[in-house]
């Protein structure tokens, strides 16, 4: 029992090596998950600052456009009504037609007409010029955006590849532990059968040898009660006169027992039933309070139920997402992406 007792000192040392070694495994995972949601939660942010630059440039463009028509516009009204005036039997208000009239009240209310005329070719020409320098404004400003929402890009493209690189770590990192810590697990389990095996074996001895010794003792016991009663019985025989055989009994009736017996191609909604829906665009923020793009469309439904791609395309990231939780991001070509969170 001494010898088991030092293989069983030497077991325990090795229980508790594997126990420190199930718990480096495990913390390099957790670590290994932590550098995944943190990479998750900047790329986070980048998409949100790209979300903002996109709709930001967007904006400026619409702005640039609606100011640049307005400008060709009032600009070929102006010249329509110029080369309206300047044409020979136009509308009778040249500067020749008005100083050609004999009537004074002729005269009068043609240099009038010509003067209302000439405000109001005076205004259009102002606000042509204004649409036209706003829009020269806006189009400076919307290259301004459009550069700034490339390098916001780049750095949403890197944070996505880093956030992948870092969530398929993770995944890896838990395969390994999982392997390896069942494993682990079952050499522990072998190691502790052993060691109660040990205790368990040298105690079930002692019990066996202890039975043995008292069922030997009971058969000698037995034994020697047969052979007095023998002799005694002979002893008897003996002294008494022979008597008739009994006749011999019935043999016995023997016992009986019973015997054996033998998609579509399309855009669809990614969700079928929902009891809240917010939509995509601008709104007050309602963690934050202030005035800012909602760049998704919000469905709120219960636990489980059942989510499905809007449309074909491939999935370019499945992981943790800062404040969204975890999301899957599908890729369906032509610049269009669909992200499902939480």
């Amino acid at each position: 029992m001494e010898a088991a007792r030092g293989s069983e000192q030497s077991k325990q040392a090795q229980i508790s090596t594997l126990n420190g070694l199930i718990d480096q495994l495990q913390e390099k995972t957790q670590a290994t998950d932590d550098r995944a949601d943190a990479a998750g939660r900047t790329y986070q942010s980048a998409q949100d600052d790209l979300d903002q630059a996109t709709a930001a440039h967007a904006k400026l463009a619409a702005s640039t456009t609606a100011a640049t028509t307005e400008s060709e516009e009032l600009g070929s009204t102006v010249g329509q009504v110029a080369a309206a005036l300047t044409r020979p039997g136009g509308s009778g208000l040249g500067a020749g037609a008005i100083l050609g009239q004999d009537d004074p009240d002729a005269f009068l209310q043609g240099l009038s007409m010509s003067s209302k005329i000439g405000e109001q070719v005076d205004g259009l020409y102002a606000r042509a010029s204004t649409a036209a320098k706003t829009a020269g404004a806006l189009a400076a400003q919307a290259r301004v955006a459009k550069n700034a929402r490339t390098k916001l890009a780049d750095a949403a493209q890197d944070a996505l590849d880093a956030a992948v690189a870092a969530s398929e770590a993770a995944a890896a990192a838990e395969a390994s532990e999982r392997e390896n810590v069942s494993t682990m697990r079952a050499q522990l389990a072998t190691l502790r059968d052993d060691r109660l095996s040990i205790e368990q074996g040298y105690e079930a001895g002692v019990r066996a040898r202890a039975a043995a010794a008292a069922a030997a003792a009971k058969a000698d016991a037995e034994a020697r009660a047969r052979q007095q009663a023998a002799a005694a019985a002979a002893a008897a025989a003996a002294s008494r006169p022979a008597a008739s055989a009994p006749a011999p009994s019935a043999p016995a009736a023997g016992s009986t027992r019973p015997s054996g017996s033998g998609t579509a191609p399309g855009w669809t909604r990614p969700i079928t039933s929902y009891t809240f829906y917010q939509a995509y665009g601008y709104r007050i923020h309602p963690v934050y309070g202030d005035y800012r793009l909602h760049a998704g469309a919000d469905f709120s439904a219960p636990c489980g139920t059942p989510l499905y791609a809007t449309a074909a395309g491939t999935v370019t990231y499945a992981g943790p997402y800062g404040g969204y939780g975890n999301i899957i991001i599908i890729d369906h070509g032509g610049g269009i992406t669909s992200a499902y969170a939480h």
